[in-house]
């Protein structure tokens, strides 16, 4: 594990140590030929293409963890700095040493548990020597351990060594996609409920490192577009126990328990685990009633707090006059600031109006942290002087020392009372950030770490999960401003600065995916990264990445806040009944440019119930942001008094007529028909996977189609059964139905001019067209079912021996003779069915038996 990269002062400890039980014959062996040359015969020839993996020959033949640690670790370090390598340079970086290193006997002796979980461990013996899966200790092998600490440096030294001779390398980034890809992948995938905790975080840690380092050194390059090396494996290593540990170093659990769906990289997820984040002495129980969920910190009474538990300080709030001149000012749609000054130890606040001259501070903080009052607009004695003393600081380092100190505090300058005055300094936020000359971020986490010991990465990683990134309030406050602080111990920096340092560092494979991460996670926080864009859904672009992650204590602040962000009338939002706000929001969303992504009509999340918006999400907070702004060329939906229009790629079903005289299966197998025909003879298969969530406000989880499951429900499977009610509207990302991202299925209740009227059902699986031979195995069955109807009404069909039958063809159902019958129009079928295991003609007479019952089957008009 020595090659992932920690944070300052973090290590991996003895129970991230892994036990070598491999062996060494696999030096000078392939990767593909290895399991072979030891017994083993799931990598089966497939007409010539490179070995492939036979996943029911893996299973019963149940590798032992002395050949998967040799294979996997070994076998494909070696493939890659030897084998590869030498191909395309002649040089050879690998040697078994640097990779297996004996460890500390004492080590070995307190170590408990087996590394792997052999089902047959009581027979299976290995194909070379028969031994046990787990050595004793006292074996000599057992006291070897595997090692990473040269793999970085390999890999660059491998990385400079193929760029001469990369545009000339297809064949071997092939062929590392193939044994990365295709083999290791699925080989760890398989074995993963029989390795344990170390053995597959060390091997899945280490082939996650070698795709990456795949996809770096060969990028660019004709041969690798639309192809990746890149496996998902962080599902498979993760768990509670790292959770665990995450919340032993002062996380929040909800932040732990959520953090693989924000991270799915082992590399940055090993980071964050080790990240510490005691650091505030004094609030060592901060998360001590959060849940896994929810974090607790944000639901505080709202009451101002005192810098340390044993002040009984008094609140202090601004003279009485100066608080009338704030109230002039705001409504006189000024901006009131504070001019703070100190005299005999005590900080006095004057109020003034900001002038276009007038250089200011702005603060953006967690008011969980102490900075906030609901009840009034008033501080802590101990929080103003320690205000002034860290803004007077501050000051001094980015200002003349001489000039006057002012500032702008929500808790002081916002009024909690009168409404009316509220509800204007929320109207002017934007101008009050967007007109601060500096914004400083005070969040007590931070402002308890000295920054001087910390490399860029580190800095960027803390800001990232600091609780002052959570809140969707400081969203808009680091995204306006011109100059933007963030506040350590020993100083503060600038971010903007920060991250442009960041981005001019070298992309070592050390640190690859977590330098994309911390440069993703700030894309969306500031103004100045979507000036003059040329895609004008920028605006938009950016807000769906900045508010990831991010909540408010209020439901009815989030409009507020997105209104401010994407420039919009405030003011109206603000004077609107807080339960309209969310409509509101999307009113002058649809009036503002880029408008409404059409996209927003497949959010998995609550939507609002007002008539003519039940289309429209009531939170862009549930995780589904990207997913409703980002799509792209999902164009714009226009909002109209039935709800909004908009343009997607569709089929609208029809039902397929059962025979007459055919007695219906009922769908008991199945709740939804299983294929779809289009009427260019191409079939879909409907997938039974449900993109619902408990969010979901229509429908509970289960099956895609709970809610026709009735006895009302043109579903439910009786003779009458009628599909025409229904369509499938998918994503469309790539202009079709068949490969979307997403669909809906709706209820069709007219159509008029054109446009379908249809109300949401839910969100599902879209189609997928089936391959080239089940089209051809549909299609044959249903033509010859259709034959068999023609011949039900009257027309004659042709039976083998010139049979004639009692009752027309359809009637009498599907048999194995007419499965025969239907292949003999395509003999080709036959040996193909037959591949699956399957009888031919049993197999056919099923399929034609669904088209004559119209039991699984539906018929479908596509929709450009």
């Amino acid at each position: 594990m020595e090659h992932q990269l920690l944070p300052h002062g973090a290590s991996f400890g003895e129970e991230d140590q892994l036990t070598y039980y491999g062996r060494t014959d696999y030096i000078g062996v392939p990767f593909l030929k290895y399991p072979g040359q030891v017994g083993y015969t799931f990598l089966i020839e497939n007409n010539g293409d490179p070995l492939s993996l036979d996943s029911g020959l893996l299973s019963s033949e149940d590798p032992t963890l002395e050949f998967l640690q040799t294979w996997l670790f070994c076998g494909i370090l070696q493939e890659i700095l030897d084998v590869v390598l030498n191909k395309l340079t002649g040089r050879n970086l690998y040697r078994h040493e640097d990779f297996v290193q004996y460890a500390d006997l004492q080590f070995l002796s307190h170590r408990s548990g087996h590394a792997y979980r052999n089902s047959n461990s009581s027979s299976r013996q290995d194909p070379v020597q028969a031994s046990h899966n787990e050595p004793s200790d006292t074996d000599q092998s057992a006291h070897k351990i595997v090692s990473t600490s040269k793999l970085n440096g390999l890999l660059d030294e491998s990385a400079q060594l193929l760029q001469p001779s990369i545009d000339h390398a297809e064949s071997q980034y092939l062929h590392l996609l193939h044994c990365i890809g295709n083999i290791i992948g699925r080989v760890l995938i398989q074995a993963a409920p029989r390795l344990n905790h170390n053995t597959k975080q060390v091997l899945c840690s280490m082939v996650e490192v070698l795709s990456v380092w795949v996809d770096k050194v060969f990028s660019n390059q004709p041969y690798t577009q639309g192809k990746s090396c890149t496996l998902p494996l962080a599902p498979f290593v993760w768990d509670e126990k790292r959770v665990d540990n995450m919340k032993s170093l002062g996380w929040c659990p909800s932040q732990a328990a959520s953090i693989l769906n924000h991270y799915m990289v082992l590399q940055v997820l090993f980071y964050m685990e080790k990240l510490d984040r005691r650091q505030d002495p004094f609030r060592k129980d901060r998360h001590q009633n959060c849940t896994s969920s929810e974090c607790h910190v944000f639901q505080g009474t709202g009451e101002s707090r005192h810098r340390r538990p044993s002040c009984e300080c008094d609140e202090i709030a601004m003279e009485k006059k100066e608080w009338g001149k704030l109230l002039q000012i705001l409504g006189s749609k000024g901006i009131p600031l504070l001019r703070l000054s100190q005299s005999d130890g005590t900080v006095k606040m004057a109020v003034v109006a900001r002038d276009p001259k007038t250089k200011y501070i702005a603060l953006s903080h967690v008011w969980a942290d102490g900075l906030g009052n609901a009840r009034r607009n008033a501080l802590r004695h101990c929080q103003i002087s320690y205000l002034y003393d860290r803004l007077r600081s501050f000051h001094s380092s980015v200002q003349s020392s001489d000039e006057d100190l002012f500032i702008w505090i929500d808790t002081l300058c916002c009024p909690v009372e009168p409404k009316d005055m509220k509800d204007e300094a929320l109207a002017l936020m934007r101008e009050t950030y967007a007109e601060a000359e500096h914004v400083l971020v005070l969040d007590s986490e931070l402002e308890r770490t000295d920054h001087s010991s910390l490399d860029f990465l580190e800095i960027l990683a803390r800001v990232s999960t600091s609780t002052w990134m959570r809140r969707l309030w400081t969203l808009q406050e680091a995204f306006l401003p011109k100059h933007l602080w963030v506040q350590f111990r020993d100083q503060a920096v600038n971010i903007d600065q920060l991250v442009r340092e960041h981005n001019k560092m070298e992309e070592r494979i050390q640190s690859k995916m977590l330098y994309i991460f911390m440069k993703n996670a700030f894309f969306g926080i500031r103004r100045n990264q979507a000036v003059d864009a040329p895609n004008p859904n920028f605006s938009i672009h950016t807000l769906a990445v900045g508010i990831q992650g991010r909540s408010v204590t209020e439901p009815t602040d989030e409009p507020l806040c997105l209104s401010t962000l994407l420039d919009l009338e405030t003011r109206l939002v603000a004077e609107t009944p807080a339960e309209q706000r969310m409509q509101v929001l999307w009113e002058l969303l649809s009036q503002s440019s880029p408008g409404i992504p059409s996209a927003v009509i497949f959010s998995s999340g609550p939507r609002l119930s007002a008539a003519g918006y039940r289309w429209a999400p009531s939170t862009l907070l549930s995780g589904n942001a990207m997913q409703i702004l980002l799509p792209e060329n999902s164009g714009t939906g226009v909002p109209c008094s039935e709800g909004l229009k908009v343009r997607f790629p569709g089929i609208h079903l029809s039902s397929v007529s059962p025979a007459k005289g055919t007695s219906q299966g009922g769908r008991r197998t199945f709740d939804r028909p299983s294929y779809i025909r289009d009427e260019n003879g191409k079939w879909y298969i409907l997938a039974a996977g449900d993109l619902g969530s408990v969010t979901e406000t229509l429908e509970p989880l289960g099956s895609i189609y709970s809610k026709l499951m009735n006895a009302k429900s043109p579903f439910a499977g009786d003779a009458t059964t009628d599909y025409s009610h229904y369509a499938i509207i998918a994503s469309g990302r790539y202009g079709s139905v068949a490969g979307s991202g997403k669909a809906l299925l709706v209820k069709v209740h007219m159509k008029k001019d054109g446009t379908f009227f249809t109300s949401r059902i839910h969100l599902i699986l879209p189609p997928s067209l089936v391959d080239p031979f089940t089209n051809r195995m549909l299609e044959a069955a249903y033509q010859y079912a259709e034959e068999m109807r023609s011949a039900g009404e009257g027309q004659s069909l042709e039976r083998e021996n010139d049979e004639q039958p009692t009752s027309s063809p359809a009637s009498s159902g599907a048999t194995p003779e007419t499965g025969r019958a239907a292949l003999r129009k395509d003999p080709s079928l036959e040996p193909i069915i037959r591949r699956t295991n399957a009888n031919p003609a049993e197999y056919m007479q099923a399929m034609i038996q669904w088209n004559l019952e119209s039991d699984f089957i539906a018929l479908g008009q596509t929709l450009p």
